[in-house]
């Protein structure tokens, strides 16, 4: 079981917030202490990131990639040794799932394809009307004598 890390939240009225760059949105004390500002985070894009090392390397990872940082380690040399990898090979990896399918939202989304979609259903309702007069037809020539 990997060790548990402790996280602590720190509001930006906390002077710890005030003492710490506005572009700082966590720090690394070491592998096992973390402190996050939350107000910093947004919608922190790199989850995708995180879960895929933790799945792929084990949740013990990104602790341990927060140690050598803290350490002194650059953060991309940690990674490398921890992960195998580069930040970028790996945010690739993560986020392919999610590429292969918003690369079709412009697609399908596109003026071409709206209107290829009207005009298809407008090719659908005249086959279907002229299937119906075509039925209507054959049951006028049933009924004549």
């Amino acid at each position: 079981m990997p060790p548990l890390v402790k996280v602590t939240l720190i509001p930006e009225t906390d002077a710890r917030a005030r003492a710490t760059p506005r572009w700082v949105a966590g720090a690394a004390f070491g592998s096992h202490d973390v402190a996050i500002f939350p107000a910093r985070v947004g919608s922190y894009p790199y989850a995708a990131l995180v879960s895929d090392v933790q799945r792929r390397h084990g949740a013990a990872v990104p602790g341990a990639i927060a140690d050598r940082v803290a350490n002194g380690a650059s953060f991309p040399r940690a990674f490398r040794i921890e992960t195998g990898d580069t930040p970028a090979d790996a945010a690739g990896r993560a986020w392919m799932p999610y590429q292969r399918w918003t690369n079709w939202i412009p697609v399908v989304t596109s003026g071409f394809a709206v209107w290829m979609a009207i005009l298809a259903l407008a090719c659908l309702a005249v086959i279907a009307t002229l299937r119906k007069r075509v039925q209507r037809r054959r049951q006028w020539a049933d009924e004549e004598p």
